[in-house]
């Protein structure tokens, strides 16, 4: 399958969502949906579309989005759903914005398209303000699963899309947990859930969502000191 050019793939990413039944938004929002409040500001790291946005928007969140491409932004400015979209790498910090800029900042269905986390992860948590939450996806490592990922317990594992051709990667939830305490992120909440399905095989993706709050006297482990 050839990639579409990026105008086209911006313009039928919603209906591609739809297609392969992602889930990921819903999920993150309702997993946060007890740590926000309205009139907090939020910051979506890879905001594409606008579709992970959306729901905290009607909640009542003033809405900041950053991704690298400009032809997905603009479909995203269509919606009228953020106050200020900015064009640029996420894995190019630092980010445009001030230490402790937001009351949160959310991430979905974006690390599966990164390799290390530690840059993203740190930017994260020097944009927040104290106590301010983090909710982010991303697609488990699965020790031993047959489905074109290595078999293997590192901390991560990648794959080439066919469709795409795009490096799909895989994190495992140690790597993960070891980032979090580093950057002073303290899990509230977490759940796995079925993010895709490919709609010709069948074939289901398993994500995890995570909720954080930004508390630096964490442990390595990214539980709360005490």
């Amino acid at each position: 399958m050839v990639t579409p050019p990026q105008n086209q793939w911006a313009r039928d990413y919603d209906a591609e969502s739809k297609r392969y039944e992602w889930h990921g938004p819903e999920i993150l929002f309702g997993l946060a949906f007890e740590f926000v409040t309205a009139g907090e500001t939020l910051l979506d790291l890879g905001i594409g579309t606008g579709l992970s946005s959306f729901p905290f928007r009607k909640a009542g969140l003033e809405v900041f989005g950053i991704d690298a491409s400009a032809e997905i932004l603009e479909v995203c400015r269509t919606k009228n759903i953020a106050r200020e979209l900015r064009q640029h790498d996420i894995l190019q910090p630092p980010l445009p914005y001030p230490d402790g800029g937001f009351d949160n900042v959310i991430a979905c269905g974006v690390f599966h398209l990164i390799d290390r986390l530690e840059p993203i992860l740190s930017e994260a948590s020097r944009l927040l303000k104290e106590n301010g939450a983090f909710a982010f996806t991303f697609e488990k490592h699965r020790v031993g699963a047959d489905d074109g990922f290595p078999v293997r317990a590192g901390e991560v594992s990648k794959r080439i899309d066919e469709e795409s051709g795009a490096e799909i990667f895989r994190h495992s939830e140690s790597y993960v947990k070891r980032l979090l305490g580093e950057n002073g992120l303290v899990v509230l909440k977490t759940a796995e859930f079925v993010a895709t399905v490919h709609p010709d095989t069948g074939r289901k993706v398993h994500y995890r969502a995570v909720v954080t709050r930004k508390i630096i006297a964490a442990r390595p482990d990214g539980r709360p000191e005490g």
